[in-house]
Order: structure tokens, then C-alpha cells, then sequence
């Protein structure tokens, strides 16, 4: 049976929604909350149905205030509007060096010295317009706004493969949650295979034929690629990790060697 490719946060709703002694909505005046009827704690949080209001025709942009990204690094932003398609979108002030997409409304490019950027981002659509300002920081600050998104050990553990990832980036797309700011697709432990290549790296294996292919295939979705690395000999599944007891990059401990994949 497939797993469920919903990122933990929502099935974490779910299951609280499931164990909740009573549930409320609000009406339609956003004022008191009405208590809707109580779901038993035995119903399975996939037979829950959400009930979330469409977003309306007229565009919006969500998504944080605020971007970072460190100096000389690619720069990969995809606007995060809901509102009907098509949809165009712009940019006021984006400093030189990135670009915008006015049909994906992906901004890209790379920005070589640190700095502060202030822009106003534009999505239109037959219904209207809708107008966001927004901050670039250019600096070695990490992390300026909470990191949302997908990551494989959630639904696969140890046993994913380079297409569970990419069905996971399409859902991301096609559920429309890549509209509201979810953007990362991260690949956990279990794709590490032999070590090889210019730099004796550690390589991918079978399950991952063309890693590179696929990261760039997520790129093109507006999405964020990411990958696991083990500081370790070996990684928590028992890959290859980072560490090694020599300069090739091999693991000189014959007694340990049963837990290396690949």
C-alpha cells in the first residue's frame, strides 16, 4: 500500500483533529467559534476529509515578508500565490543580478555581495491584482523564516527512491500547497551509494539513477531541493557517511563493514 505523501504538519493536523474532544470552526463573520460535532478518537486521520476553504479567484500572495540567501549562492524564490489561473507576475526593485518569471513567477539568479533589498512583488489575473512588499537579505544568517516543506523519511524511511521524491514534488504542485509557501523536497537518509567520481565522493545509488537530473527537474517546479548527510562513518540506515579512517574515503573496520549499503 502507498503512503501517504502529505508533509508530517498536515497529518499531525489530522491526528489532532481525531483526538480533539470537540472541533470548532469559525462562521462566516470570522467572530465566535461554533462547535462542530465531535469526532470519535478511533477514526483514522486519512478518513478525515479537509474542509478548508478554496482560496477566492482574486489573487494573494502569501508566503513570509522576508528571504535569505547567502552571497554567490543560487537564488530560487518562487512567488506563492493563490487566485485563478493564468496568472502573471512582477517585480519592482529586485537588484541586479536575478531575474523574474512572469508566467511561473519563479525569481532566480545569484546576487554576489551582501546586502538589503527591498521589492514589491505583483501577481495579476483576470480578477484583479494583488501587491506584496518583500525583503532579499544577502548574508551568512541562516534560517530567517521557518523552513516548510517535505521531507522522505516522513512516508518512506529507508526504502525511498528517486520517483517516490519526485511524486512527492508534483503533489506539492498540483495540491496547490507550493502556492502558500511550502517549497523544500528533502531526500532523508538511504540514497548514499559507493564512493567515486573527481573528488572520491560519496555517489548515489541505484535508487536515485540521476540525482542530478532530478534536482534539476525540481528547480524548474519553483522548489527547493535538499539531501541528508551522515557526519558519521556510517548514517543512522547504516550508509555511507561523511567520515572515513583513510584518504580514499573507505571504512577500514572489517568487523563494521556488514552495516555499509552499496
Amino acid at each position: 500500500m502507498k503512503k501517504s505523501l502529505l508533509p508530517t504538519s498536515l497529518v499531525l493536523c489530522a491526528a489532532t483533529v481525531a483526538l480533539s474532544p470537540s472541533v470548532f470552526a469559525q462562521t462566516n463573520d470570522k467572530s465566535t467559534p461554533v462547535p462542530l460535532q465531535v469526532i470519535p478518537s478511533n477514526v483514522q486521520a486519512m478518513d478525515l476529509e479537509a474542509r478548508t476553504p478554496q482560496a477566492p479567484a482574486t489573487p494573494r500572495i502569501n508566503g513570509a515578508n522576508i528571504f535569505g540567501v547567502r552571497p554567490g549562492n543560487p537564488f530560487l524564490y518562487h512567488i506563492p500565490a493563490t487566485g485563478e489561473r493564468p496568472m502573471t507576475f512582477s517585480a519592482d526593485g529586485l537588484p541586479k543580478g536575478l531575474k523574474i518569471d512572469a508566467v511561473t513567477g519563479n525569481i532566480t539568479g545569484s546576487l554576489a555581495d551582501a546586502g538589503k533589498f527591498s521589492v514589491t512583488l505583483h501577481a495579476k489575473n483576470s480578477k484583479g491584482t494583488a501587491d506584496k512588499k518583500f525583503t532579499i537579505v544577502v548574508g551568512e544568517e541562516i534560517a530567517l523564516t521557518p523552513p516548510m516543506g517535505w521531507n522522505s523519511w516522513n512516508a518512506y524511511h529507508a526504502e525511498v527512491t528517486g520517483e517516490d521524491v519526485m511524486h512527492a514534488a508534483r503533489a506539492m504542485v498540483s495540491s496547490g500547497l507550493i502556492n502558500h509557501g511550502f517549497c523544500y523536497i528533502n531526500i532523508d537518509d538511504s540514497w548514499q551509494g559507493k564512493r567515486g567520481g573527481q573528488f572520491n565522493g560519496i555517489q548515489p545509488n541505484e535508487k536515485f539513477p540521476n540525482i542530478q537530473q532530478m534536482c534539476e527537474e525540481i528547480h524548474a517546479m519553483g522548489l527547493k531541493a535538499g539531501i541528508y548527510s551522515g557526519p558519521w562513518i556510517t548514517t543512522y540506515a547504516g550508509y555511507v557517511g561523511e567520515r572515513a579512517d583513510n584518504a580514499e574515503g573507505t571504512w577500514a573496520k572489517p568487523a563494521d563493514k556488514t552495516r555499509l549499503h552499496g
